[in-house]
C-alpha cells in the first residue's frame, strides 16, 4: 500500500464525548455551523465501500455523533459558555488537552482521501472518502498519493479481493475476542494490486460497486465471499495458475488464520 498511498492516525480530541456532537446537541448548545467539521469516530460509521454526502446525511438524520467542534477565529458567546462547561467537567486538565493551547483546539484535523477500520472482527475495510469528512484516531486515515482521482473508485473495489485479504490477516496482530489490528506501518504493508493493473480493469471493477456497497454494508448478513470471488475474476485473472485455483488457495489460506484469530474468543 505504501507504493501508492500512506496510512495515517486520525485526530485525538482527548475527549469525543465532548469535543464531537451530534446535531441535537449542536442545536442545544447553539455552536455555529463555521465551527463545525464533519467526521466520523468509529468503523460503524463507515459501513461500506465509498462514504457519500448522502451517507453523511444519513448518520446526521440518525443524530450519530458526528460533527467535530474546532472552532476557528474569536469565539462566539455560545462557543465561550461551551468552553466553561469543559473546564467544570475538568478537560482541560487531561493530558492530551492541557498540552495544547488552547486547550480545546483539537490538532491534526485532515481530509483523508480514504478511511481504513484498523481493527476489526471480520474484514478490515477500506472506505473511499467522497464526503470530505475527517476521522478520529479510532480509523486510520488514508492518502491516496500515487491514485488518480478517477481511477480511487476502481481501486477500493480492487481491494477486496483474495490476496489482499489474505496479507492483512497475515501482517496484522490479533488480540483478545479476536479482534485483527493493524496499526498505520502494517497498513503500509498490505499487498494491494497496482494502479496500472486497476487502470486495466478499470470498467469491469466498477460495474461491481453497487454490489460491494451492499454486502458490506449488510455486515455479517451480507455475502462479502461471493463479492470478493467476483474481484479476484478480475484482478487475479492474470496469475500462471488461473484464478479460480489461486481464488481458491488464497481464500482457504485466509479462512484458516482467521479461524485462529477467532478462536481467541473462546
Amino acid at each position: 500500500l505504501a507504493k501508492v498511498a500512506k496510512a495515517n492516525i486520525g485526530f485525538v480530541s482527548g475527549a469525543n464525548d465532548y469535543f464531537v456532537l451530534t446535531p441535537a446537541e449542536v442545536a442545544e448548545r447553539k455552536l455555529p455551523g463555521f465551527s463545525l467539521r464533519p467526521c466520523v469516530i468509529k468503523a460503524r460509521q463507515i459501513d461500506g465501500a465509498f462514504l457519500t454526502d448522502s451517507g453523511f446525511a444519513a448518520l446526521q438524520t440518525a443524530n450519530e455523533r458526528c460533527l467535530l467542534w474546532r472552532p476557528q477565529g474569536p469565539l462566539t458567546r455560545s462557543e465561550r459558555a461551551y468552553v466553561r462547561l469543559g473546564e467544570r467537567m475538568g478537560l482541560h486538565d487531561r493530558f492530551k488537552c492541557r498540552v495544547r493551547s488552547p486547550w480545546y483546539l483539537v490538532p491534526g484535523v485532515v481530509t483523508p482521501d480514504a478511511l481504513f477500520t484498523y481493527m476489526s472482527d471480520s474484514v478490515p475495510r477500506l472506505c473511499l472518502n467522497e464526503a470530505g469528512v475527517a476521522a478520529s484516531n479510532n480509523l486510520l486515515a488514508i492518502r491516496m498519493h500515487s491514485i488518480p482521482s478517477d481511477l480511487r473508485r476502481a481501486f477500493v473495489v480492487a481491494f477486496y479481493n483474495s490476496a489482499t485479504l489474505f496479507s492483512m490477516e497475515r501482517i496484522g496482530r490479533y488480540y483478545g475476542g479476536g479482534v485483527l489490528k493493524l496499526e498505520p506501518r502494517e497498513a503500509d504493508r498490505v499487498l494491494v494490486p497496482g494502479v496500472g493493473l486497476v487502470a486495466g480493469h478499470r470498467d469491469r471493477l466498477r460495474e461491481l460497486e453497487a454490489d460491494l456497497q451492499t454486502q458490506l454494508s449488510a455486515g455479517r448478513r451480507g455475502h462479502l465471499k461471493e463479492i470478493v470471488a467476483a474481484v479476484d475474476e478480475v484482478v487475479l485473472a492474470q496469475l500462471s495458475h488461473g484464478r479460480s485455483a489461486a481464488s481458491q488457495a488464497l481464500t482457504h489460506a485466509r479462512e484458516r488464520l482467521a479461524n485462529r484469530r477467532l478462536a481467541a474468543r473462546a
